[in-house]
């Protein structure tokens, strides 16, 4: 079972400073921001297919070199049905911390590997709603009723879309940076 390393979350000092950084060495743009309980985060991507290719999450301790910079290391799988598969394993390992959640645009499974780093394995809905979103589902059940599960959840948020739709806000967001630049 082949999974695709996708983005990663880091703990940063200067969260403007960051994301300009982002934005005017790689092209990236915003794709979601949020505070929630003093905690600022942004989302950044390159694409209209991912929602985030980077996470940076503000107020890092300072002084801090090493301690709290990773916040995780995220893989992307082809389906839930692989995300099932991936927790399953997770279990049978018996790793620890091991969470599946749905961000509304994504189902993921997040678990520790043996030396305590944060890992992600995650697939696409093909809905859209505002990040960031957590809602802990049971991966025990059924895909079907997963997947379910998830579409009510999705449909009652009142940013929800489908996914095509927030890709097609994406590029037009990055043809506009694009021409920007030049």
């Amino acid at each position: 079972m082949a999974v695709q390393f996708k983005h990663l979350g880091i703990h940063v000092y200067d969260l403007d400073g960051m994301v300009r950084f982002y934005k005017d060495m790689f092209g990236l743009v915003v794709s979601d921001y949020s505070v929630e309980d003093n905690l600022q985060i942004v989302f950044m991507t390159g694409s209209p297919d991912d929602h985030h290719q980077i996470v940076l999450i503000g107020g890092r301790e300072p002084g801090v070199v090493s301690k709290h910079l990773l916040n995780q290391i995220s893989y992307k799988a082809d389906s839930l049905d692989q995300i099932v598969e991936i927790y399953r394993k997770a279990k049978a390992l018996s790793l620890e911390d091991i969470e599946t959640v749905t961000h509304g645009n994504s189902w993921s499974c997040y678990f520790r590997d043996p030396e305590g780093n944060r890992q992600e394995v995650y697939c696409d809905t093909p809905w859209y709603i505002t990040q960031p979103h957590l809602t802990f589902l049971n991966f025990d059940k059924p895909v079907d009723e997963i997947r379910a599960d998830t579409e009510a959840l999705v449909r009652a948020d009142p940013s929800f879309r489908l996914r095509t739709e927030w890709q097609a806000e994406i590029k037009t967001k990055l043809t506009a940076a694009f021409a920007a630049q030049k």
